[in-house]
């Protein structure tokens, strides 16, 4: 039975007023913000454990890459390091996955699969970067755990924000598009322009950007994803995550 709000007493008094209208007709169900308490856990639960494993398969992919290079057993590596035509085609690959993750993002099990795929390519895209981390600071990953460790604080005070106050910013959703289309300007700038000052103002203003879309796309699996979306939502995140991540590694490069 579709679940229409005010018309089904029983449901909405366990949902309660604060909710009863949330429902989105795209969803064909109630969204997340309108199903119980139950519910709402579990989805949260299996997002962010989600996320979770999406993180570890890539940090594992990027480590365990750079130690095998780092013992000699991984040659290959050098030609993705030195080689731009092998960077681009990572990051190519990167893209596609990231699209082909979100085409089926709600196509059960598939979805799952992908993701997991989407996330070791991922580990693929940041090895050269945490190469870079290791030798910048004097043969360690100091740099890199640091930049986990602090993504991880910005990260979860943003989304747990957005998920003890339950506000709803799909507001900035516009704002977002257009800062996204901003920053790859800027990113493609720093190519001609290379001076400190304007990179680090590049990768700033990138930081800042994926954090209110850490705001926007926590509110958004809330609002707008049904509660068997969990991947869909895992996905949003993981991407505004690794964003974040690489921003604040760079940074703590750069100044080392």
């Amino acid at each position: 039975m579709k679940y229409v709000p005010g018309q089904n007493s029983d449901y909405d008094k366990q949902v309660g007023e604060r909710y009863s209208d949330q429902y989105d007709p795209s969803v064909g169900a109630p969204v997340v913000a309108a199903a119980s308490g139950a519910v709402r856990a579990a989805f949260l639960q299996k997002v962010y454990l989600t996320l979770s494993g999406g993180i570890a398969i890539t940090m594992f992919t990027a480590f365990h890459l750079v130690s095998r290079f780092l013992a000699g057993d991984a040659e290959w590596m050098r030609s993705l390091i030195t080689g731009k035509g092998a960077i681009w085609g990572v990051f190519i690959l990167y893209i596609v996955m990231a699209m082909a993750a979100g085409a089926v993002s709600r196509i059960r099990t598939v979805n799952v699969i992908v993701y997991a795929a989407f996330t070791a390519v991922t580990g693929l895209m940041l090895a050269p970067m945490f190469l870079w981390a290791y030798v910048v600071a004097g043969n360690s990953f100091g740099i890199v755990w640091n930049a986990l460790a602090l993504t991880g604080l910005v990260f979860g005070g943003l989304t747990g924000y957005v998920l003890i106050t339950r506000q709803n910013f799909s507001f900035l959703g516009g704002f977002l598009t257009v800062g996204i289309f901003v920053l790859l300007g800027f990113m493609v700038a720093t190519f001609f322009f290379k001076a400190d000052v304007f990179v680090t103002a590049v990768t700033v203003g990138g930081l800042l950007l994926f954090a209110l879309f850490v705001l926007y796309d926590t509110s958004r699996i809330i609002h707008k994803l049904g509660p068997d979306e969990w991947v869909a939502g895992a996905l949003s995140l993981f991407i505004d995550f690794i964003n974040m991540f690489i921003r604040i590694l760079s940074l703590l490069g750069r100044r080392n």
